[in-house]
């Protein structure tokens, strides 16, 4: 946040507030909240709800998580790298670096929240189950150790067996028991439960982190790394979705997970996981358009005056008493999963869909001969905006422009 006295006194008066602060460390007893990559903190004379609060962050880290996992996809996408003009590869980079920004913060917030210990033992249990959140509290993750090795959890006394844990990494990843919840590897804990002692370093800690993009699993797995500490040891908890595109593989085998262990996948097995792939891949146009909201990037007056009407008889629409994002989303324009439009909503009733969308323009060019010379480029429009309304623009533009009629005698 630019911190100028203009500033300050402009969101003090906005805001209503009685002071407004900077400050580097958390403000306890506040509701916080991440604009950009910046956390603002409101002091409230009232009793906070932890649980709403963690509830609410936990709802914004999965949707950072998810944005942050659109924009990978497209830079590791080496023909995007490659054919896409300098800056927008830079402004993709730098919609990786807020996303991690604000992941961060989040993580940050969730850690520093106080839940009793009372009622952190009495939700452990369904912790273990694939629920368990990072940044809670240690008891959950003592619940975690003391159970038995499973389908998704694994533990290792091990700090230097890099292979271990890409094994470990790739089988999680391929959640071929099809759990649809999240694997632990828990390194510093031995088949027992018991902790060994370990004593976790930062440099221990990067190289677990750079397994993700070492290039040695493909498709890259989405994980987090966390140390948890205790008095008899530290533990480092890597938790690992699932994948979206089984079968994943490391060093070209695909490991998958048996009840409490680990093993290559045979055919029948890798071809259970192709199919898995197949059903779970998604077109571009219904894949959510991560980060955009259907108040701030939708045009709400087109969908409901225009589109609505023409897509669905009157009486049905009449009748039909559910919200917008339900509408919507029955017709594939909306994700109500991630709470955002998809990808041919924002196509379609966008305001600015090329913020979103690289590209998602129509280009007119007219020029004196067939072969790609731009200095002999005559006429050169862009039609940019809504495809809804640049549709009917271009019928305009052709009719009035380009397409000639013989007059009548």
């Amino acid at each position: 946040m630019e911190n100028t006295e203009g500033v300050r006194s402009l969101i003090k008066k906005l805001g209503v507030l009685e002071s407004l602060q900077t400050t580097d460390s958390d403000v306890a007893n506040a509701v916080s909240f991440v604009s950009g990559t910046d956390k603002f903190y409101v002091v409230l004379n009232q009793t906070i709800n932890v649980e709403e609060e963690r509830e609410k962050m936990l709802k914004e880290l999965e949707h950072q998580q998810g944005f942050l996992k659109s924009v990978e996809a497209k830079l590791n996408n080496e023909r995007f790298v490659v054919n896409a003009k300098p800056e927008v590869v830079a402004t993709e980079q730098k919609k990786q670096a807020d996303a991690l920004a604000r992941i961060k913060i989040l993580e940050e917030s969730l850690a520093g929240l106080g839940v009793s210990e009372t009622k952190n033992t009495e939700g452990a249990e369904a912790d273990i189950t694939g629920n368990f959140k990072m940044g809670e509290p240690s008891v959950a993750v003592l619940q975690l150790i003391e159970s038995l090795e499973s389908d998704q959890i694994e533990k290792t006394e091990s700090t230097t067996d890099i292979d271990k844990f890409s094994e470990a990494i790739c089988a999680f990843s391929n959640d071929f028991p099809n759990n649809k919840k999240a694997g632990y590897l828990l390194i510093g804990v031995k088949d027992n439960g018991h902790l060994s002692g370990l004593k976790a370093t930062d440099e221990l800690l990067k190289n677990i982190a750079q397994i993700r993009h070492n290039g040695q699993i493909l498709p890259q797995p989405a994980m987090s790394v966390k140390c948890e500490k205790f008095e008899k040891g530290d533990v480092v908890i890597v938790k690992v979705e699932p994948a979206f595109l089984p079968p994943v593989r490391y060093k070209g085998k695909v490991w998958i997970r048996t009840g409490p262990t680990k093993a290559t996948a045979n055919e029948t097995e890798e071809k259970i996981l192709t199919e898995k792939r197949a059903s779970s891949i998604k077109t571009f146009d219904v894949c959510p358009c991560f980060d955009s909201s259907i108040k701030e990037d939708l045009s709400i007056e087109i969908v409901k005056n225009t589109y609505l009407p023409l897509s669905i008889d009157a009486a049905i629409l009449e009748a039909n008493h559910r919200e917008l994002k339900q509408q919507l989303a029955s017709l594939r324009l909306y994700d109500l999963k991630y709470d955002c439009p998809t990808n041919a909503g924002i196509l379609l009733f966008g305001l600015n869909p090329i913020y979103y969308i690289p590209g998602a323009y129509i280009q007119y060019i007219k020029t004196d001969s067939l072969d790609k010379n731009l200095e002999k480029v005559k006429v050169e429009k862009a039609f940019k905006g809504a495809m809804f309304d640049v549709l009917r623009e271009v019928d305009n533009f052709i009719k009035n422009n380009i397409v000639s009629t013989r007059p009548d005698f």
